[in-house]
Protein backbone atom coordinates (compact mmCIF):
# COMPACT_ATOMS: atom_id res chain seq x y z
CA UNK A 1 0.00 0.00 0.00
CA UNK A 2 1.47 3.74 -0.86
CA UNK A 3 2.08 5.19 1.91
CA UNK A 4 -0.30 8.12 2.89
CA UNK A 5 2.15 11.32 3.07
CA UNK A 6 3.48 9.97 -0.40
CA UNK A 7 0.33 11.33 -2.00
CA UNK A 8 0.54 15.01 -2.56
CA UNK A 9 -2.28 17.48 -3.15
CA UNK A 10 -2.43 20.85 -4.78
CA UNK A 11 -5.69 22.81 -5.36
CA UNK A 12 -5.72 25.66 -8.29
CA UNK A 13 -7.70 28.60 -9.14
CA UNK A 14 -6.94 29.15 -12.84
CA UNK A 15 -6.14 32.24 -14.69
CA UNK A 16 -8.56 34.34 -15.36
CA UNK A 17 -8.40 36.56 -18.55
CA UNK A 18 -9.14 39.87 -18.78
CA UNK A 19 -9.69 43.05 -21.51
CA UNK A 20 -6.35 45.38 -21.59
CA UNK A 21 -6.74 47.81 -18.74
CA UNK A 22 -9.69 45.64 -16.94
CA UNK A 23 -8.59 45.23 -13.17
CA UNK A 24 -9.06 41.43 -12.05
CA UNK A 25 -12.42 40.45 -11.87
CA UNK A 26 -12.50 38.44 -9.31
CA UNK A 27 -9.83 39.94 -6.63
CA UNK A 28 -11.12 37.68 -3.85
CA UNK A 29 -9.63 34.37 -2.75
CA UNK A 30 -10.81 31.34 -3.80
CA UNK A 31 -11.76 30.22 -0.25
CA UNK A 32 -13.86 27.22 -1.54
CA UNK A 33 -10.05 25.00 -2.82
CA UNK A 34 -8.78 27.11 0.71
CA UNK A 35 -11.27 24.72 2.77
CA UNK A 36 -10.66 21.45 0.44
CA UNK A 37 -7.09 22.17 0.91
CA UNK A 38 -7.44 22.49 4.79
CA UNK A 39 -9.53 19.31 4.36
CA UNK A 40 -6.80 17.53 2.99
CA UNK A 41 -4.26 18.20 5.46
CA UNK A 42 -6.67 17.04 8.55
CA UNK A 43 -6.47 13.89 6.45
CA UNK A 44 -3.30 13.76 6.61
CA UNK A 45 -2.48 14.59 2.69
CA UNK A 46 -0.26 17.72 2.24
CA UNK A 47 -1.87 19.81 0.34
CA UNK A 48 -0.34 23.09 -1.44
CA UNK A 49 -3.04 26.38 -2.73
CA UNK A 50 -1.89 27.83 -6.19
CA UNK A 51 -4.47 30.61 -7.02
CA UNK A 52 -3.27 31.69 -10.28
CA UNK A 53 -5.92 34.06 -11.24
CA UNK A 54 -3.14 36.63 -12.24
CA UNK A 55 -1.03 34.66 -13.99
CA UNK A 56 -1.67 35.99 -17.51
CA UNK A 57 0.34 34.91 -19.39
CA UNK A 58 1.13 31.88 -17.58
CA UNK A 59 5.00 31.34 -16.46
CA UNK A 60 6.11 27.44 -17.10
CA UNK A 61 9.50 28.84 -15.10
CA UNK A 62 7.56 30.25 -12.26
CA UNK A 63 5.52 27.40 -11.86
CA UNK A 64 7.81 25.24 -11.80
CA UNK A 65 10.53 27.47 -9.43
CA UNK A 66 6.99 27.01 -6.77
CA UNK A 67 6.55 23.03 -6.92
CA UNK A 68 3.61 23.27 -9.50
CA UNK A 69 4.41 20.38 -11.12
CA UNK A 70 5.92 18.05 -8.34
CA UNK A 71 2.13 16.77 -6.87
CA UNK A 72 0.34 13.37 -7.51
CA UNK A 73 -3.44 14.87 -7.02
CA UNK A 74 -4.50 18.26 -8.65
CA UNK A 75 -8.07 19.81 -7.58
CA UNK A 76 -9.06 22.57 -10.12
CA UNK A 77 -11.91 25.17 -9.26
CA UNK A 78 -13.34 26.37 -13.11
CA UNK A 79 -15.70 29.46 -13.71
CA UNK A 80 -17.37 29.26 -17.18
CA UNK A 81 -15.53 32.39 -17.83
CA UNK A 82 -11.79 30.48 -16.84
CA UNK A 83 -12.75 26.84 -17.42
CA UNK A 84 -10.34 27.39 -21.01
CA UNK A 85 -7.29 28.57 -18.81
CA UNK A 86 -8.00 25.73 -16.88
CA UNK A 87 -7.38 23.39 -19.31
CA UNK A 88 -4.30 25.18 -20.97
CA UNK A 89 -3.36 25.24 -17.73
CA UNK A 90 -4.07 21.26 -17.21
CA UNK A 91 -2.29 20.23 -20.75
CA UNK A 92 1.05 22.13 -19.21
CA UNK A 93 0.96 20.37 -16.22
CA UNK A 94 0.42 17.05 -17.93
CA UNK A 95 3.24 17.95 -20.22
CA UNK A 96 5.44 17.70 -17.22
CA UNK A 97 4.09 15.64 -14.73
CA UNK A 98 1.97 12.52 -17.00
CA UNK A 99 0.80 10.53 -13.99
CA UNK A 100 -1.06 13.28 -11.55
CA UNK A 101 -4.62 12.82 -11.18
CA UNK A 102 -6.99 15.75 -12.57
CA UNK A 103 -10.25 16.48 -10.71
CA UNK A 104 -12.49 19.26 -11.61
CA UNK A 105 -15.17 21.30 -9.73
CA UNK A 106 -17.14 24.15 -9.21
CA UNK A 107 -19.97 25.92 -10.92
CA UNK A 108 -19.00 25.27 -14.50
CA UNK A 109 -17.77 21.37 -13.67
CA UNK A 110 -20.71 20.69 -11.43
CA UNK A 111 -23.90 20.41 -14.57
CA UNK A 112 -21.17 19.43 -16.88
CA UNK A 113 -19.77 16.88 -15.37
CA UNK A 114 -20.20 13.91 -17.55
CA UNK A 115 -19.83 15.88 -20.90
CA UNK A 116 -16.08 16.94 -19.18
CA UNK A 117 -15.05 13.81 -18.69
CA UNK A 118 -16.20 12.24 -22.13
CA UNK A 119 -14.65 15.25 -23.49
CA UNK A 120 -11.73 16.08 -22.42
CA UNK A 121 -8.79 13.23 -21.68
CA UNK A 122 -6.70 15.29 -19.23
CA UNK A 123 -9.59 15.12 -16.36
CA UNK A 124 -9.95 12.00 -14.57
CA UNK A 125 -12.79 13.25 -12.14
CA UNK A 126 -15.46 15.53 -11.60
CA UNK A 127 -16.62 16.41 -8.05
CA UNK A 128 -20.43 18.06 -8.25
CA UNK A 129 -21.16 20.39 -5.51
CA UNK A 130 -18.76 20.72 -2.65
CA UNK A 131 -15.56 18.90 -2.83
CA UNK A 132 -14.10 18.70 1.00
CA UNK A 133 -15.36 14.74 1.78
CA UNK A 134 -14.91 13.93 -2.32
CA UNK A 135 -11.05 15.07 -2.51
CA UNK A 136 -10.33 13.76 0.77
CA UNK A 137 -11.57 9.95 -0.08
CA UNK A 138 -9.57 10.65 -4.10
CA UNK A 139 -6.71 11.25 -2.06
CA UNK A 140 -7.30 7.97 0.03
CA UNK A 141 -8.25 5.81 -3.48
CA UNK A 142 -5.09 7.46 -4.59
CA UNK A 143 -3.14 6.34 -1.96
CA UNK A 144 -4.36 3.08 -1.76
CA UNK A 145 -6.43 3.21 1.01
CA UNK A 146 -9.76 3.21 -0.71
CA UNK A 147 -10.54 0.43 -3.17
CA UNK A 148 -13.06 2.26 -5.17
CA UNK A 149 -14.57 5.55 -5.53
CA UNK A 150 -17.90 4.01 -6.14
CA UNK A 151 -19.15 4.74 -2.65
CA UNK A 152 -17.90 8.08 -2.59
CA UNK A 153 -21.29 10.59 -3.52
CA UNK A 154 -20.87 13.56 -5.76
CA UNK A 155 -18.40 11.83 -8.55
CA UNK A 156 -18.50 11.88 -12.25
CA UNK A 157 -14.99 9.47 -13.22
CA UNK A 158 -13.79 7.57 -16.01
CA UNK A 159 -13.41 3.91 -15.47
CA UNK A 160 -11.97 1.81 -17.95
CA UNK A 161 -14.05 2.55 -21.12
CA UNK A 162 -17.23 3.79 -19.46
CA UNK A 163 -18.67 6.93 -17.26
CA UNK A 164 -19.14 6.09 -13.56
CA UNK A 165 -21.58 8.47 -12.17
CA UNK A 166 -22.27 8.05 -7.79
CA UNK A 167 -25.24 9.73 -5.97
CA UNK A 168 -25.78 13.40 -4.91
CA UNK A 169 -24.24 13.95 -1.68
CA UNK A 170 -27.20 13.77 0.88
CA UNK A 171 -25.05 14.42 4.31
CA UNK A 172 -23.48 17.17 3.67
CA UNK A 173 -21.71 18.29 6.91
CA UNK A 174 -22.62 21.06 9.30
CA UNK A 175 -20.44 23.86 7.89
CA UNK A 176 -18.94 24.94 11.59
CA UNK A 177 -17.56 21.30 11.46
CA UNK A 178 -15.33 21.98 8.71
CA UNK A 179 -11.26 23.19 9.34
CA UNK A 180 -11.22 26.97 8.34
CA UNK A 181 -9.84 27.91 5.07
CA UNK A 182 -5.76 27.36 4.79
CA UNK A 183 -4.49 30.57 3.86
CA UNK A 184 -0.80 30.25 3.18
CA UNK A 185 -0.07 29.69 -0.90
CA UNK A 186 2.79 28.79 -3.02
CA UNK A 187 1.49 31.38 -5.82
CA UNK A 188 -0.91 34.55 -5.19
CA UNK A 189 -2.06 37.65 -6.54
CA UNK A 190 -1.86 41.01 -5.19
CA UNK A 191 -5.29 41.76 -3.06
CA UNK A 192 -6.62 44.77 -2.79
CA UNK A 193 -7.18 46.65 0.69
CA UNK A 194 -10.14 48.27 1.70
CA UNK A 195 -9.49 52.40 1.89
CA UNK A 196 -12.34 52.77 4.75
CA UNK A 197 -12.89 55.76 2.31
CA UNK A 198 -9.89 57.49 3.62
CA UNK A 199 -6.95 56.98 1.30
CA UNK A 200 -4.69 58.19 3.97
CA UNK A 201 -5.51 55.05 6.15
CA UNK A 202 -5.57 52.51 4.03
CA UNK A 203 -6.57 49.10 5.69
CA UNK A 204 -5.75 45.69 4.85
CA UNK A 205 -8.93 43.01 3.66
CA UNK A 206 -9.18 39.62 4.73
CA UNK A 207 -12.07 37.80 3.38
CA UNK A 208 -14.58 35.31 5.04
CA UNK A 209 -17.13 32.36 4.33
CA UNK A 210 -19.66 31.99 6.91
CA UNK A 211 -22.38 30.40 4.81
CA UNK A 212 -22.99 28.22 1.74
CA UNK A 213 -25.91 28.21 -1.16
CA UNK A 214 -28.54 30.83 -0.72
CA UNK A 215 -32.34 29.94 -0.51
CA UNK A 216 -33.40 32.32 -3.36
CA UNK A 217 -34.11 30.92 -6.66
CA UNK A 218 -33.15 33.33 -9.62
CA UNK A 219 -32.95 31.85 -12.63
CA UNK A 220 -29.67 33.06 -13.87
CA UNK A 221 -27.61 32.33 -10.93
CA UNK A 222 -24.99 29.81 -10.71
CA UNK A 223 -24.79 29.24 -7.21
CA UNK A 224 -27.55 27.33 -6.62
CA UNK A 225 -26.56 25.25 -9.37
CA UNK A 226 -23.52 24.36 -7.38
CA UNK A 227 -24.57 24.68 -3.93
CA UNK A 228 -28.68 24.82 -3.85
CA UNK A 229 -28.52 23.57 0.09
CA UNK A 230 -28.18 26.73 2.25
CA UNK A 231 -26.36 26.58 5.17
CA UNK A 232 -24.50 28.92 7.49
CA UNK A 233 -22.01 28.73 9.85
CA UNK A 234 -22.63 30.34 13.99
CA UNK A 235 -21.80 33.76 15.05
CA UNK A 236 -19.43 31.75 17.58
CA UNK A 237 -17.57 29.71 14.61
CA UNK A 238 -16.94 33.01 12.45
CA UNK A 239 -15.63 34.88 15.79
CA UNK A 240 -13.18 32.14 16.12
CA UNK A 241 -11.64 32.47 13.29
CA UNK A 242 -11.74 36.01 12.76
CA UNK A 243 -9.41 36.01 15.91
CA UNK A 244 -7.11 33.55 14.62
CA UNK A 245 -6.35 35.08 11.55
CA UNK A 246 -6.17 38.31 13.02
CA UNK A 247 -3.45 36.88 15.47
CA UNK A 248 -1.48 35.70 12.73
CA UNK A 249 -2.11 38.47 10.37
CA UNK A 250 -3.75 41.57 11.21
CA UNK A 251 -6.56 42.90 9.17
CA UNK A 252 -8.53 46.48 9.18
CA UNK A 253 -11.70 44.80 7.55
CA UNK A 254 -14.04 41.96 6.89
CA UNK A 255 -14.95 40.87 4.11
CA UNK A 256 -17.76 38.21 3.23
CA UNK A 257 -17.85 36.07 -0.07
CA UNK A 258 -21.41 34.73 0.84
CA UNK A 259 -23.98 33.97 -1.81
CA UNK A 260 -26.04 35.53 0.76
CA UNK A 261 -25.32 36.83 4.11
CA UNK A 262 -28.08 38.74 5.06
CA UNK A 263 -30.82 35.63 5.04
CA UNK A 264 -31.45 35.40 8.96
CA UNK A 265 -31.18 38.91 10.50
CA UNK A 266 -30.78 37.69 14.10
CA UNK A 267 -27.20 35.93 12.59
CA UNK A 268 -26.48 39.38 11.15
CA UNK A 269 -27.43 41.51 14.31
CA UNK A 270 -25.09 39.35 16.55
CA UNK A 271 -22.26 38.67 14.26
CA UNK A 272 -22.07 43.17 14.00
CA UNK A 273 -22.60 42.87 17.88
CA UNK A 274 -19.64 40.64 18.73
CA UNK A 275 -17.08 42.17 15.86
CA UNK A 276 -17.70 45.23 17.44
CA UNK A 277 -17.22 44.12 20.92
CA UNK A 278 -14.10 42.50 20.13
CA UNK A 279 -12.76 45.30 18.19
CA UNK A 280 -14.60 48.25 17.47
CA UNK A 281 -12.29 49.81 14.88
CA UNK A 282 -12.69 46.97 12.40
CA UNK A 283 -14.82 47.43 9.95
CA UNK A 284 -16.57 44.48 7.35
CA UNK A 285 -18.85 43.93 4.30
CA UNK A 286 -21.13 41.52 2.99
CA UNK A 287 -23.63 40.33 0.74
CA UNK A 288 -27.88 40.98 1.14
CA UNK A 289 -31.07 40.53 -0.81
CA UNK A 290 -33.02 43.29 -1.42
CA UNK A 291 -36.15 41.42 0.15
CA UNK A 292 -34.04 41.12 3.35
CA UNK A 293 -33.05 44.53 3.67
CA UNK A 294 -36.85 46.22 3.44
CA UNK A 295 -38.08 43.69 5.81
CA UNK A 296 -35.44 44.60 8.50
CA UNK A 297 -34.82 48.41 8.21
CA UNK A 298 -33.80 48.74 12.02
CA UNK A 299 -31.15 45.67 11.50
CA UNK A 300 -29.89 47.88 8.60
CA UNK A 301 -29.61 51.13 10.09
CA UNK A 302 -28.06 48.91 13.52
CA UNK A 303 -25.57 47.32 11.54
CA UNK A 304 -24.84 50.60 9.92
CA UNK A 305 -23.88 51.93 13.37
CA UNK A 306 -21.55 48.91 14.14
CA UNK A 307 -19.14 49.30 10.95
CA UNK A 308 -21.36 47.51 8.62
CA UNK A 309 -19.47 49.72 5.20
CA UNK A 310 -21.03 47.78 2.36
CA UNK A 311 -23.37 45.63 1.32
CA UNK A 312 -23.45 43.77 -2.23
CA UNK A 313 -27.24 43.99 -3.16
CA UNK A 314 -28.48 42.28 -6.45
CA UNK A 315 -30.76 45.08 -7.28
CA UNK A 316 -30.87 43.21 -10.96
CA UNK A 317 -32.75 45.59 -12.90
CA UNK A 318 -35.00 48.58 -12.05
CA UNK A 319 -38.14 47.23 -14.04
CA UNK A 320 -40.79 45.04 -12.57
CA UNK A 321 -41.34 42.58 -15.81
CA UNK A 322 -37.22 42.09 -15.98
CA UNK A 323 -37.39 41.10 -11.90
CA UNK A 324 -40.75 38.52 -12.62
CA UNK A 325 -38.61 36.96 -15.87
CA UNK A 326 -35.34 36.40 -13.61
CA UNK A 327 -37.54 35.13 -10.38
CA UNK A 328 -36.25 37.88 -8.13
CA UNK A 329 -39.11 38.00 -6.36
CA UNK A 330 -39.04 41.35 -5.57
CA UNK A 331 -40.23 44.55 -6.75
CA UNK A 332 -38.82 48.01 -8.48
CA UNK A 333 -40.59 50.17 -5.16
CA UNK A 334 -38.63 47.70 -2.77
CA UNK A 335 -35.41 47.86 -4.80
CA UNK A 336 -36.10 51.46 -4.06
CA UNK A 337 -36.80 51.07 -0.65
CA UNK A 338 -33.76 48.97 0.18
CA UNK A 339 -31.10 51.54 -1.54
CA UNK A 340 -32.99 54.32 0.51
CA UNK A 341 -33.01 52.16 3.63
CA UNK A 342 -28.69 51.52 3.06
CA UNK A 343 -28.47 55.26 2.43
CA UNK A 344 -29.86 55.95 5.83
CA UNK A 345 -27.60 53.65 7.89
CA UNK A 346 -24.75 55.18 6.60
CA UNK A 347 -23.93 51.62 4.25
CA UNK A 348 -22.38 51.93 0.85
CA UNK A 349 -23.96 50.18 -1.49
CA UNK A 350 -22.44 47.88 -3.84
CA UNK A 351 -24.74 47.35 -6.98
CA UNK A 352 -25.10 43.56 -8.76
CA UNK A 353 -27.33 44.75 -11.73
CA UNK A 354 -28.43 42.48 -15.01
CA UNK A 355 -29.20 45.81 -17.45
CA UNK A 356 -29.90 43.14 -20.85
CA UNK A 357 -31.57 39.84 -21.25
CA UNK A 358 -32.61 38.28 -24.53
CA UNK A 359 -36.08 39.81 -23.85
CA UNK A 360 -35.31 43.49 -22.97
CA UNK A 361 -37.73 45.82 -24.69
CA UNK A 362 -36.62 49.48 -25.40
CA UNK A 363 -39.25 50.56 -22.93
CA UNK A 364 -37.87 49.03 -20.09
CA UNK A 365 -34.53 50.28 -20.78
CA UNK A 366 -36.22 53.54 -20.04
CA UNK A 367 -37.50 51.97 -17.08
CA UNK A 368 -34.27 51.74 -15.61
CA UNK A 369 -33.21 55.21 -16.65
CA UNK A 370 -36.11 56.16 -14.65
CA UNK A 371 -35.48 54.15 -12.11
CA UNK A 372 -31.73 54.97 -11.90
CA UNK A 373 -32.69 58.43 -11.78
CA UNK A 374 -35.13 58.27 -9.16
CA UNK A 375 -32.68 56.32 -7.48
CA UNK A 376 -29.93 58.37 -7.24
CA UNK A 377 -27.71 56.12 -9.32
CA UNK A 378 -26.94 57.92 -12.43
CA UNK A 379 -23.41 58.74 -11.12
CA UNK A 380 -22.27 55.20 -9.56
CA UNK A 381 -19.15 53.96 -10.83
CA UNK A 382 -17.66 51.40 -12.03
CA UNK A 383 -20.54 51.28 -14.91
CA UNK A 384 -20.29 48.60 -15.99
CA UNK A 385 -24.12 47.78 -14.77
CA UNK A 386 -25.13 50.26 -17.82
CA UNK A 387 -23.86 47.13 -20.33
CA UNK A 388 -24.03 44.18 -18.03
CA UNK A 389 -25.95 41.02 -20.21
CA UNK A 390 -27.43 38.13 -19.02
CA UNK A 391 -24.82 34.97 -18.84
CA UNK A 392 -26.13 31.97 -19.64
CA UNK A 393 -24.52 29.53 -17.34
CA UNK A 394 -24.63 26.12 -17.96
CA UNK A 395 -27.29 24.19 -15.39
CA UNK A 396 -29.40 27.32 -15.16
CA UNK A 397 -33.10 28.25 -15.78
CA UNK A 398 -31.87 31.19 -17.85
CA UNK A 399 -29.69 28.57 -20.46
CA UNK A 400 -33.00 26.39 -20.56
CA UNK A 401 -34.73 28.69 -21.86
CA UNK A 402 -32.69 30.95 -23.99
CA UNK A 403 -30.52 28.24 -25.02
CA UNK A 404 -32.18 24.85 -24.39
CA UNK A 405 -30.61 21.70 -26.05
CA UNK A 406 -27.99 21.49 -23.18
CA UNK A 407 -25.05 22.53 -25.47
CA UNK A 408 -21.48 20.51 -24.05
CA UNK A 409 -18.22 22.82 -23.03
CA UNK A 410 -16.97 23.75 -26.27
CA UNK A 411 -19.89 25.83 -26.95
CA UNK A 412 -19.37 28.01 -23.64
CA UNK A 413 -16.53 30.66 -25.01
CA UNK A 414 -17.28 33.48 -23.35
CA UNK A 415 -19.35 35.11 -26.61
CA UNK A 416 -21.24 31.79 -26.34
CA UNK A 417 -22.66 33.16 -22.95
CA UNK A 418 -25.03 35.44 -24.12
CA UNK A 419 -28.05 34.72 -26.64
CA UNK A 420 -29.20 37.39 -29.39
CA UNK A 421 -31.94 40.37 -27.77
CA UNK A 422 -34.90 40.05 -29.48
CA UNK A 423 -36.02 43.75 -29.82
CA UNK A 424 -33.65 45.50 -32.34
CA UNK A 425 -33.72 48.85 -30.34
CA UNK A 426 -32.51 47.27 -27.04
CA UNK A 427 -29.71 45.68 -29.13
CA UNK A 428 -28.89 48.76 -30.85
CA UNK A 429 -28.62 50.11 -26.60
CA UNK A 430 -26.69 47.01 -25.95
CA UNK A 431 -24.12 47.60 -28.74
CA UNK A 432 -23.54 51.24 -27.65
CA UNK A 433 -23.23 50.46 -24.07
CA UNK A 434 -20.43 47.53 -24.30
CA UNK A 435 -18.53 49.43 -26.60
CA UNK A 436 -18.32 52.16 -24.02
CA UNK A 437 -17.64 49.91 -21.67
CA UNK A 438 -14.51 48.45 -23.64
CA UNK A 439 -13.41 51.57 -24.83
CA UNK A 440 -13.97 54.21 -22.36
CA UNK A 441 -15.35 53.51 -18.92
CA UNK A 442 -12.16 52.36 -17.35
CA UNK A 443 -10.37 55.69 -18.17
CA UNK A 444 -13.63 57.44 -16.83
CA UNK A 445 -13.43 55.94 -13.74
CA UNK A 446 -10.01 56.31 -13.26
CA UNK A 447 -10.23 60.20 -14.21
CA UNK A 448 -12.96 60.22 -11.36
CA UNK A 449 -11.04 58.97 -8.94
CA UNK A 450 -8.08 61.42 -10.04
CA UNK A 451 -10.07 64.35 -9.14
CA UNK A 452 -11.41 63.29 -5.79
CA UNK A 453 -8.34 62.46 -4.81
CA UNK A 454 -7.05 66.59 -6.47
CA UNK A 455 -9.67 67.89 -4.24
CA UNK A 456 -7.67 67.29 -1.51
CA UNK A 457 -4.60 69.36 -2.48
CA UNK A 458 -6.30 71.43 -4.99
CA UNK A 459 -6.54 75.61 -4.35
CA UNK A 460 -9.96 74.42 -5.37
CA UNK A 461 -11.58 71.91 -4.42
CA UNK A 462 -14.88 72.73 -5.08
CA UNK A 463 -13.89 72.31 -8.98
CA UNK A 464 -12.56 69.75 -8.90
CA UNK A 465 -15.20 67.60 -6.88
CA UNK A 466 -17.64 69.41 -9.71
CA UNK A 467 -15.42 67.93 -12.34
CA UNK A 468 -15.43 64.44 -11.17
CA UNK A 469 -19.56 65.03 -10.74
CA UNK A 470 -19.31 65.59 -14.77
CA UNK A 471 -17.19 62.79 -15.12
CA UNK A 472 -19.16 60.60 -13.28
CA UNK A 473 -22.43 61.44 -14.96
CA UNK A 474 -21.06 60.97 -18.37
CA UNK A 475 -22.09 57.08 -18.71
CA UNK A 476 -25.38 58.17 -17.77
CA UNK A 477 -25.61 60.13 -20.50
CA UNK A 478 -24.84 58.11 -23.13
CA UNK A 479 -26.98 55.64 -21.63
CA UNK A 480 -29.53 57.90 -21.94
CA UNK A 481 -29.03 59.52 -25.15
CA UNK A 482 -28.73 55.99 -26.62
CA UNK A 483 -32.07 55.16 -25.70
CA UNK A 484 -33.77 58.50 -27.39
CA UNK A 485 -31.83 58.11 -30.53
CA UNK A 486 -32.82 54.16 -30.60
CA UNK A 487 -36.89 54.84 -30.18
CA UNK A 488 -36.08 57.63 -32.56
CA UNK A 489 -35.30 54.90 -35.16
CA UNK A 490 -31.72 55.55 -35.36
CA UNK A 491 -30.56 51.04 -35.31
CA UNK A 492 -26.86 50.93 -36.63
CA UNK A 493 -25.98 53.33 -33.84
CA UNK A 494 -22.09 53.77 -32.32
CA UNK A 495 -20.54 55.52 -29.35
CA UNK A 496 -19.24 58.17 -32.04
CA UNK A 497 -22.82 58.93 -32.87
CA UNK A 498 -24.09 59.38 -29.45
CA UNK A 499 -22.67 63.07 -28.47
CA UNK A 500 -25.84 64.59 -26.66
CA UNK A 501 -23.90 68.15 -26.74
CA UNK A 502 -20.31 69.18 -27.44
CA UNK A 503 -19.97 68.82 -23.80
CA UNK A 504 -20.08 65.36 -23.32
CA UNK A 505 -17.68 64.70 -26.58
CA UNK A 506 -15.26 66.35 -24.85
CA UNK A 507 -15.60 64.22 -21.83
CA UNK A 508 -15.06 61.21 -23.51
CA UNK A 509 -12.04 62.42 -25.37
CA UNK A 510 -10.98 63.74 -22.24
CA UNK A 511 -11.67 59.84 -20.57
CA UNK A 512 -9.71 58.48 -23.54
CA UNK A 513 -6.87 60.39 -22.72
CA UNK A 514 -6.86 59.62 -19.23
CA UNK A 515 -3.42 58.29 -18.65
CA UNK A 516 -1.64 61.29 -19.06
CA UNK A 517 -4.26 63.54 -17.77
CA UNK A 518 -5.14 61.28 -14.59
CA UNK A 519 -2.36 62.54 -13.52
CA UNK A 520 -2.36 65.92 -14.24
CA UNK A 521 -6.00 66.87 -12.82
CA UNK A 522 -5.37 70.81 -12.87
CA UNK A 523 -4.28 70.32 -16.56
CA UNK A 524 -7.95 68.31 -17.13
CA UNK A 525 -9.59 71.05 -15.69
CA UNK A 526 -8.62 73.49 -17.47
CA UNK A 527 -9.01 71.40 -20.72
CA UNK A 528 -12.29 71.44 -19.67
Amino acid sequence: MTPRAAVRAALVNPPHVRGPGRPLENASPPLGIAYIAAALRAGGFPAELYDLADEVPMDPAKLAAAGFFDHDLYGFTSYTKTFDAALELVRLLKANNPAATIVFGGPHATPLAEVLVETYDEIDVVVRNEGEQAMVAIARHRAGDLDSLAGVAGLVYRKGGAIARTGDPHDLPPVDSLPDPARDYAIRPQRLVYDRRDPLNPQRIEFFSSSRGCPKRCTFCSIVVMSPRYRFRSVESLMDEIRAVHERDPFGHVAFLDANFFVHWRRTAEFAEALHRWDPGVTWSATATVDAIVRHPRVVERIGALNCQMLEVGVENGSDSFLARVNKRTTVEQNLDAIRALDDAGIELELDYIMFDPETTLEELADNADFLTEAELTDYIPADHLANTLRLYPGTPARSRYAPGGPGPAEFAAADLYAPIADPRAAAVNRVMTEAVDTCFVGLEQVVRACERAADTSHDPQEMHALAIAFRNVPFAIFRESIDRAGAGELDLTLSDLAASARLRELVALAHEQETRASRPAELANAV
